[in-house]
């Protein structure tokens, strides 16, 4: 059967935007303003374009991503839709020097609603530091991808601050099975498990 395509100069990458199925979308200003993707796109732009394309109603815009990303700061590191009006967002320790950034983003969700009621903000600590060669690399647990009926998480050799992430993500995905992946190794490239996937839509 044929199946219709719409085109677009966009340039975005999957892990650069998320979505809750509802009509909103997360990005940063960071990843999708940066020059060397679509210089010529303004924020409206951008929006009019999600509209066309995605059928997005509301663009929230998050300032930064996590410190040391090589992809100028995707969402899918940062902060992740996991219901309708319900973010789950990157947080660190004060001493931490994503501390300002990741507080920033936090307030701006705090001041943001989705239909008129405020939008749920749910912590999930990032790993500690994780260094390749002295380079410092971007190990975040919001880099997981959500299957039909398995949450696959990304770990990182860390036991403790590992075992956190999963106990808030099974409490964040009650009726799906939280699978723990090592993905220690694909960091050195500087991404885990939702960067090496691609999501395939519900067809009817």
């Amino acid at each position: 059967s044929k199946i219709p395509s719409t085109s677009s100069k966009l340039i975005l990458e999957g892990g650069a935007i998320d979505v809750n199925g509802h009509g909103q979308l997360l990005t940063t200003e960071e990843v999708l303003l940066h020059p060397n993707r679509n210089p010529q796109y303004s924020k409206k732009d951008y929006e009019h374009e999600f509209q066309k394309l995605l059928g997005i109603t509301q663009t929230i815009w998050l300032k930064k991503g996590i410190k040391h990303d090589d992809t100028d700061g995707h969402i899918d590191n940062l902060a992740r839709f996991i219901a309708k009006g319900t973010v789950l967002l990157a947080s660190c320790e004060k001493q931490s020097s994503n501390y300002n950034r990741l507080l920033e983003n936090k307030e701006i969700l705090s001041k943001t609603t989705i239909n008129g009621n405020p939008i749920r903000v749910i912590d999930l600590p990032l790993p500690d530091p994780t260094f390749f060669e002295g380079k410092p690399l971007p190990a975040s647990y919001l880099n997981f991808l959500i299957t039909n009926n398995t949450i696959i998480l990304p770990t990182f050799r860390q036991n403790n601050k590992d075992s956190q992430a999963k106990d808030i993500i099974q409490q964040c995905f009650p009726k799906y099975n939280v699978v723990s992946f090592d993905s220690t190794d694909f960091l050195q490239e500087g991404g885990a498990i939702h960067c090496l996937t691609m999501n395939q839509p519900l067809t009817s």
